[in-house]
This record gives C-alpha cells, sequence and structure tokens, in this order.
C-alpha cells in the first residue's frame, strides 16, 4: 500500500498476470482497472454497467481486506459473496488484492424460473 497527497492507495492484482493496478481508498476496484487499462488493450475483466446490475464484471477475491456495496443476488449469492466473489464495480478495497475473473454467463430463463420456485418454498 502506498501514500501521495493523503490518498492511500492499494495495489489489485490479477492471479496469474504480472501486470498490477494501484486502486485509491474507496475507490472501486474496476474503475481502477479502466484507468489503467490503455484503449488497445482488453482489459482483465469484463466491464458492464459499472452499476451492479449485470453481472459482467463478477470477480473472486483471493487475498485481501474489502467491503463491497450494494450488488444483485442473481450475479452473487450471499454464500457466493461469503466465498469471496463479488462484482468488481461494487468492491472496495481496504487493503492489497488478489483477483481472479469468474465471469458467469447468463442463466437459462428456465434456470431461472426454477431457482425462484426453490426460494418460494
Amino acid at each position: 500500500m502506498t501514500e501521495s497527497n493523503d490518498t492511500k492507495e492499494h495495489t489489485i492484482r490479477i492471479a496469474g498476470r504480472s501486470k498490477v493496478f494501484s486502486c485509491r481508498d474507496g475507490e472501486p476496484v474496476l474503475f481502477s482497472i479502466e484507468r489503467a487499462t490503455s484503449s488497445h488493450e482488453r482489459p482483465p475483466v469484463r466491464i458492464g454497467c459499472r452499476r451492479g446490475g449485470c453481472g459482467a464484471c463478477r470477480v473472486r477475491v483471493i487475498s485481501g481486506s474489502y467491503e463491497t456495496l450494494k450488488m444483485s443476488r442473481y450475479h452473487v449469492s450471499e454464500q457466493e459473496q461469503e466465498e469471496g466473489y463479488a462484482l468488481s464495480c461494487r468492491l472496495i478495497a481496504r487493503s492489497d488484492l488478489v483477483i481472479e475473473p469468474a465471469y458467469r454467463p447468463p442463466r437459462a430463463p428456465d434456470e431461472t424460473r426454477n431457482e425462484r420456485q426453490r426460494e418460494e418454498v
């Protein structure tokens, strides 16, 4: 962790990659990755709505301290969140982090309907 101009910064590392990203304290991890990725590079994490609703930027935190903002339970269940899954647009680093992309394609309509029926029981 480094400090500059009284602003804490944390290092974000993508598992299996050498490039690291600097993330300001209180800033969503996805925003720091976007800022540090040039226009001709493919970002290491998918980018979608940037508001926690689409699930494109789903990751798993391997190590480090963090908190999450409100995000769709459709994309990250409570159990998954306890296992370290989060949407990187809603992920706030509180220390250096190691993360890995954990994108999950949208579920089929039948699968979603069956899951809702199980939850209602």
